[in-house]
């Protein structure tokens, strides 16, 4: 395989999956403590001015809730960490672009 890794291996199971979601909550909770540096100017990093980091962080969000499935339970634990830290920075975005 061209990345080194199994199918089985990109689609972790048991105690894995539980270490590999472990992970991702540490690696976002440091993501959160730059959108907290802005809390109260606004909902993006640079409070409400969008930036690249923005885009960056909401297509890896993307990426995750299209792969994982809206509905599945790993989408729903990741979009609630953070106060919903994950969910709002695509909704807001969303506003963002149609101007409201």
């Amino acid at each position: 395989m061209a990345v080194g890794a199994t199918l089985e291996d990109a689609d972790p199971k048991g105690q894995r999956a539980v270490e590999v979601m472990a992970t991702l909550k540490t690696n976002l909770d440091k993501v959160e403590s730059w959108y907290t540096k802005s809390d109260g100017r606004g909902p993006f990093m640079l409070g409400d001015t969008v930036s690249w980091a923005d885009l960056n962080v909401a297509g890896w969000n993307m990426f995750m809730k299209v792969v994982l499935g809206e509905d599945s339970k790993e989408w729903k634990e990741i979009e609630s960490w953070n106060d919903g830290r994950w969910r709002n920075i695509l909704i807001n975005l969303q506003s963002f672009v149609n101007g409201e």
